[in-house]
């Protein structure tokens, strides 16, 4: 990598780096028979930072090449587990951009936004078919080109306003947005999770007693609106009796919920 500096407080920098990492365990003992590769990514970054007193800005432009990714495509092993498998080709590609913003001396903002693209570029889905009389065992293979990487969302977004009303005290504002997600490898809208937004409330207060260096107590009130979201799921799918068979299964959130801390620190 290189870093150039325009000034004392602006600097370009431009890096690539590779990384490897082997299969896990569940890949060569829930799959017998099936020698999986290693996943190779190819990882180009070039950036712009800006730091002052009261501005911080850094955008980020990456593209994450994959080889041999290993995904799930709806096979399973003897005992009814899915199985990861290579893929050829997949990517990542896609702008970071993350802003701390005083705007007086008692409001800060700090914001995050993540637009990406993530695809495999060709993709073989593997579905199960039992037969009109639900007697037979066929597999059946469905292919795709340029499909969306599961649970990847092609925007993600998240801002804090943080308000001080006096030395000690906190209130923050979270604000997290993430766009939609699909469930599987088949780009398919049936099986996605729908993009949501939720906010959470944050009230600290952090006291210097002598006894010890400092006594924090916080607040946080999470999804302060009651928003029904759901961040997590999986898919499943056959064919059987004549018909094709999708379901869908999501995690739900909680509503508004609460969680209180106290932090000494010696």
């Amino acid at each position: 990598g290189a870093t150039y500096s325009l000034n004392d407080h602006q600097n370009l920098y431009l890096s690539y780096s590779v990384a490897n990492r082997e299969p896990v365990r569940d890949d060569f003992t829930d799959n017998p028979g099936n020698t999986p590769k290693h996943e190779t990514l190819h990882d180009f970054e070039l950036g712009y930072r800006r730091a002052s007193d009261w501005i911080t800005l850094n955008v980020n432009y990456f593209f994450m090449n994959y080889k041999n990714q290993l995904v799930l495509t709806g096979a399973l092993n003897d005992v009814g587990a899915s199985v990861r498998t290579n893929v050829d080709k997949s990517y990542r590609m896609g702008i970071e951009t993350e802003l701390l913003v005083k705007l007086n001396e008692h409001l800060t903002w700090n914001a995050n936004l993540t637009l990406s693209e993530n695809r495999i570029q060709n993709f073989t889905e593997i579905l199960y078919d039992y037969g009109v009389n639900w007697d037979d065992f066929i597999v059946v293979e469905n292919k795709y080109e340029d499909t969306d990487i599961s649970f990847s969302p092609q925007v993600v977004a998240g801002s804090g306003l943080t308000y001080t009303p006096f030395s000690g005290g906190e209130i923050t504002l979270l604000t997290k947005y993430v766009g939609q997600q699909y469930l599987d490898n088949t780009s398919n809208n049936d099986r996605s999770i729908d993009a949501y937004l939720v906010n959470d409330l944050r009230l600290a207060y952090t006291i210097y007693p002598s006894f010890v260096k400092s006594l924090s107590f916080s607040l946080l009130i999470n999804n302060i609106l009651d928003e029904k979201i759901e961040s997590n799921g999986y898919t499943w799918g056959y064919l059987g009796g004549g018909d094709t068979y999708r379901e869908n299964y999501y995690y739900p959130q909680a509503g508004t919920n609460f969680l209180g801390m106290v932090t000494v620190k010696l």
